[in-house]
C-alpha cells in the first residue's frame, strides 16, 4: 500500500467497506439480510505508539445515521452517477437525535491494538446496520454504491488507552488527544444491487442409509436396529435418497460453478454435489470411531471454472429437475482400502449450497435446448444440502 500523506495533526487508521454477501444485494423484502461493515486497524505508517487507541463512534462514520446526514458517507446512483440525498423529514430526525442528551456506554466505543505490521492483523469488523436508512433512498432494480466522501471520519473524541476509565459517570469525557483521525485503506466504497425479493429456498430432504445391494443388512422390520450394519464388502456403499419437500417443481445445480449469493471468504467450490449422478466423496464425513479420524479431507479444490462451462455454456447433465415430492436416489461408495475390518465408522453428509431455481428444465433452458447459453440475473439463496442423518459402519473382516 502506497505511503499515507498526512500532516502532523492528522493520524491515519486503515479502514474498509465490506458486505455480508458476494455479489452484495439489498433484500427490499427483509427476507435475506443485508448488511455493511466497517473494517478497521490501526495503520503502522502513520502510529507507532504501543497504547491502544479508543474512539467514540457517536456521530462520526460509525454511526451510520449521523454519518449519512453529515455527509460523511454518501449514498451514489450507479447509472447517474448522483449522490441521493436524505429527505428533509429524515434529516431533521437525525439531528433532533444528536443534540437530545446520551449516555455514554462502552458500547459506544471502539478500541484499536497497535498494529505491529506482521500478517495477521488485528481487524474489527463495526457493523453499520444501514438498512433502515436507505431504504427509503433506494429502487428496486437499481445498483448503488456507498461511500466515504474523503479521509475525515468524523470521530469527535479519541484518547489512547481504555475508554472505560474516562467516562466513569456515563457522560463526560475529558478532553480528545488532539490530532484528527482520517481514513486511508485500498477500499473505501462498496456496490450493491437492490431488489424488491429473493426467494427463500424450500426445504429438501436428503436421507442417508447403507446401499441394500452392497451389504447383507437386516433390515426386514425397518426397525432402528438395522442402524448398524456390517457389510461385507469391503467398499460399501451409502445410498443417499433426496426428495423436494415443496409444492411446486425446482431445479437444483450439482456441479460446476455454483453463482449463488456467498459470505465473505466463502471460495468457490466447483465439487459434484450429493445430487449429481455421481457425488464427490468430500460430501462426507467418515469418522473411525476408534481413532476419531475423519478419512476424507475437506480441504478446498483449487479450481474454479469457467462461468458457462468453459465459455460453452451449461448443460443439462448439470442439474436435477425434481416435481413436487419428486424423488432422486444417488449412491457413494467408501474407500474400502481405508477401513479397517472390524471398526466402527460413522457416516454423515456435510453441508453445503447449490443454486436452485423454481420450475422445470424447460423453463430454464427452453424446450428442446440442451444447453443454458446465459445465466439467469436474479440473485439466488444457496439451497441448503444437509441431513440429520448419520450411518454407523461396522467392517466386517473378509
Amino acid at each position: 500500500m502506497a505511503a499515507v500523506n498526512t500532516d502532523s495533526r492528522e493520524l491515519p487508521i486503515w479502514i474498509s467497506i465490506r458486505g455480508n454477501n458476494r455479489p452484495l444485494v439489498f433484500d427490499l423484502s427483509g427476507a435475506v439480510p443485508f448488511e455493511l461493515y466497517l473494517a478497521i486497524r490501526r495503520n503502522a505508517e502513520g502510529d507507532a505508539d504501543s497504547r491502544d487507541l479508543a474512539l467514540l463512534k457517536t456521530g462520526s462514520v460509525f454511526d451510520f445515521p449521523a454519518a449519512l446526514d453529515k455527509g460523511l458517507v454518501e449514498l451514489v446512483d450507479e447509472a447517474s452517477g448522483e449522490v441521493v440525498r436524505l429527505p428533509h423529514s429524515t434529516t431533521d430526525q437525525v439531528q433532533a437525535q444528536q443534540v437530545a442528551p446520551t449516555t455514554i456506554d462502552p458500547e459506544s466505543f471502539i478500541t484499536l491494538p497497535p498494529d505491529v505490521q506482521r500478517r495477521d492483523r488485528t481487524i474489527q469488523t463495526v457493523p453499520l446496520h444501514p438498512a433502515p436508512c436507505l431504504r427509503a433512498l433506494v429502487q428496486s432494480g437499481l445498483k448503488y454504491h456507498l461511500r466515504l466522501h474523503d479521509k475525515h471520519l468524523g470521530v469527535r473524541w479519541w484518547a489512547w488507552g481504555s475508554p472505560h476509565g474516562p467516562c466513569k459517570d456515563g457522560s463526560e469525557l475529558p478532553p480528545s488527544e488532539s490530532k484528527t483521525l482520517i481514513s486511508c485503506g485500498p477500499l473505501r466504497s462498496k456496490t450493491f444491487t437492490v431488489v424488491s425479493e429473493i426467494p427463500i429456498p424450500p426445504k429438501l430432504s436428503i436421507g442417508l442409509s447403507l446401499g441394500e445391494d452392497e451389504t447383507h443388512a437386516s433390515r426386514e422390520d425397518d426397525s432402528a436396529e438395522s442402524e448398524v450394519s456390517s457389510p461385507s464388502s469391503s467398499s460399501p456403499v451409502i445410498q443417499i435418497t433426496i426428495t423436494n419437500t415443496s409444492s411446486r417443481p425446482i431445479i437444483l445445480k450439482t456441479i460446476g460453478d455454483q453463482p449463488h449469493l456467498k459470505a465473505p471468504g466463502e471460495t468457490t467450490d466447483p465439487r459434484a454435489r450429493v445430487t449429481a449422478d455421481r457425488p464427490d466423496l468430500q460430501n462426507f464425513s467418515v469418522v473411525d470411531q476408534e481413532t476419531r479420524e475423519d478419512l476424507i479431507s475437506d480441504a478446498p479444490l483449487f479450481t474454479s471454472p469457467l462461468a458457462g462451462g468453459s465459455g460453452r455454456g451449461w448443460p443439462r447433465k448439470q442439474f436435477l429437475a425434481l416435481a413436487p415430492g419428486g424423488r432422486a436416489v444417488r449412491t457413494a461408495v467408501l474407500p474400502g482400502r481405508r477401513l479397517v475390518p472390524g471398526r466402527e465408522y460413522r457416516v454423515s453428509l456435510r453441508r453445503a449450497g447449490c443454486w436452485w431455481a423454481y420450475g422445470t428444465l424447460d423453463d430454464l433452458f427452453g424446450e428442446g435446448n440442451d444447453v443454458l447459453g446465459s445465466w439467469p440475473s436474479a440473485p439466488t439463496v444457496p439451497m441448503p444440502l444437509e441431513s440429520e442423518d448419520v450411518v454407523e459402519v461396522v467392517v466386517r473382516p473378509s
